[in-house]
């Protein structure tokens, strides 16, 4: 399509789509994509019942990147039976992908209607489920608000809660991201028997602090044939 008048697209996708999907949404001007990405810790995907892989998260990311595609996409925490070292990992994780967007939020996961955590608490571990407290504020007395309710709080365990550090870390680290990650750049340039990396990943932000390293053959066709 072309010319000014024309609609834009948004899709809500999973995260294990292939390069040669994305070529074809952005060919059909989507700009914009809502991945279920949600975690960047393999452990912390498998309790989400995501079924995809931290691998597949970063690949979507890289790709969004190289078509210009924006990722709508968040990092969720007090996950139901999380565990600290979800958090831990993904922190470690953190600097190494700051060349690629960073979600739009750290959000606390929510107990809704028609969601597992509602419909099989016990599953979860999940006790004394309650109607969030605006709802006695929005209905009269006599109504029953857990039937009407669309969001609930409730008890379970859960160790984002007990390590409120780590959450802070955590949004300490996201809002540097969000800062910089436009000027941060891993780049592979060249070609024929070389091919340079430009790398600023650890001096976000800075154009000027790249580091160079210089891949001779057979090295560089090892860097081209990696996924990640």
């Amino acid at each position: 399509l072309s010319g000014k008048n024309y609609s834009k697209m948004v899709y809500l996708i999973k995260a294990n789509l292939k390069l040669k999907h994305l070529i074809d949404l952005r060919m059909a001007n989507v700009d914009m994509i809502v991945p279920g990405i949600e975690a960047l810790s393999a452990d912390a995907l498998k309790l989400l019942n995501k079924g995809v892989g931290v691998k597949e998260n970063i690949n979507l990311l890289r790709y969004a990147r190289a078509l210009g595609m924006f990722v709508y996409w968040h990092i969720l925490w007090g996950i139901p039976n999380d565990k600290a070292e979800f958090y831990t990992e993904t922190l470690e994780l953190l600097p190494l992908i700051r060349h690629l967007q960073p979600p739009i939020e750290i959000n606390h996961i929510q107990i809704s209607r028609f969601s597992s955590y509602l419909e099989h608490p016990s599953d979860y571990g999940i006790r004394d489920l309650r109607p969030w407290p605006v709802y006695e504020m929005i209905y009269p007395e006599w109504a029953d608000t857990g039937k009407l309710a669309f969001f609930f709080s409730g008890k379970y365990p859960c160790q984002s809660h007990t390590h409120p550090e780590l959450v802070k870390e955590l949004f300490t680290e996201w809002e540097f991201w969000n800062k910089t990650w436009k000027e941060t750049r891993l780049v592979l340039t060249g070609g024929g028997n070389s091919f340079i990396i430009h790398d600023n990943r650890e001096n976000p932000g800075q154009s000027n602090h790249h580091k160079q390293h210089r891949l001779d053959l057979p090295g560089a066709l090892e860097v081209m044939n990696c996924k990640v």
